[in-house]
């Protein structure tokens, strides 16, 4: 037995699949995040960049995408929609296991049991997406601060 869940917002193509909820990263540039002027912190070994969260704000914020839903699969067979109407914003693959549970999870590319009902892109396919909005990101900030970058880069 194979099961899936697919995440549609509706308006764009960015329907991903895979053996669990999954999520896919932002189409739009405009939308990235720049962390460059945040604190760095070294923390065990690796430096991160520090950024508070403002719950309360975000709460606040949130903005329902209307049409956009969870659909769930089995055996490449829809088994419905799962949630709809979501909140906008990064979803990211998640599995809650209980006791000696084992789970194989497959993102991908190729599925023994494909959704035949709707058109989507592998979450495997998310990781090269995310890969060029970073180079397109670190692209931008280098152009707008290309008079403030030191000469030892």
């Amino acid at each position: 037995m194979s099961s899936g869940a697919a995440l549609r917002f509706a308006g764009r193509d960015t329907s991903v699949t895979g053996s669990n909820p999954t999520s896919t990263p932002s189409p739009d540039i405009q939308g990235l995040e720049d962390c460059h002027d945040l604190p760095l912190v070294k923390f065990k070994s690796h430096l991160y960049f520090e950024d508070k969260d403002n719950v309360s704000e975000s709460e606040k914020a949130l903005k329902q995408a209307k049409g956009s839903k969870i659909m769930m699969f089995k055996n490449g067979v829809s088994a419905g929609v799962a949630f709809s109407d979501l909140f906008e914003g990064t979803y990211f693959p998640a599995i809650s296991l209980y006791k000696n549970t084992t789970v194989t999870a497959n993102f991908g590319p190729k599925f023994h049991f494909p959704p035949k009902q709707i058109d989507f892109k592998p979450m495997s396919a998310a990781a090269e997406q995310a890969h060029i909005e970073y180079a397109l990101a670190d692209i931008v900030y280098h152009v707008e601060n290309e008079d403030n970058i030191p000469d030892f880069l």
